[in-house]
């Protein structure tokens, strides 16, 4: 074998390692966004309107816990998932809109994410996952029992590591 093919078969293997390290990273990143999600509980979901009583009903009398009013009921035919259900996979742009239904336990949202990267998955220039729900936000700074840490900075202090996991699968 000469120098000139020799140097095609490390670009082939290069290209197609990059491609597997590229895939197992979106594999990877997207499974973590997806399990960390929260999936609605409507038992653990206080009213708007809801505030902690610090005194008895007649007011003469301060507790030594707050009790809680009431808990806010679903609206009706409600069924948790949608937030889990509504990561996207992005190539070259960010994704837009809502994805209609649930996912409750995510393995069909990541089905759909892996069955969008490309063979040649290196060659794409920007992978974008993205969830567009209003409620995304709220999420992340804590505002469920579920994830009160969030979910994507939470993956994000992941990402070297699941690069790493990525490349050292290789070897």
């Amino acid at each position: 074998m000469g120098f000139s093919e020799d140097i095609e078969k490390f670009a082939k293997k290069c290209g197609s390692n990059a491609d597997k390290v590229v895939r197992k990273t979106i594999i990877d990143i997207s499974a973590s966004l997806v399990k960390r999600s929260p999936v609605g509980d409507p038992s653990t979901w206080l009213s708007l309107g809801v505030s902690s009583r610090f005194m008895n009903k007649a007011g003469t009398k301060r507790l030594k816990r707050a009790k809680l009013e009431y808990a806010r009921k679903p609206p009706e035919g409600y069924v948790g998932g949608h937030f889990r259900g509504n990561w996207q996979l992005g190539k070259d742009s960010m994704p837009m809109g809502e994805v209609s239904g649930e996912d409750k336990n995510g393995g069909k949202t990541i089905n759909k994410i892996i069955s969008q990267i490309p063979d040649q998955a290196a060659t794409v220039g920007v992978y974008y996952i993205a969830n567009n729900l209003p409620y995304g936000p709220a999420l992340e700074e804590g505002h469920s029992k579920q994830a009160p840490l969030g979910i994507v900075g939470l993956t994000k202090l992941e990402f070297q590591g699941i690069i790493k996991e990525a490349v050292e699968k290789l070897k």
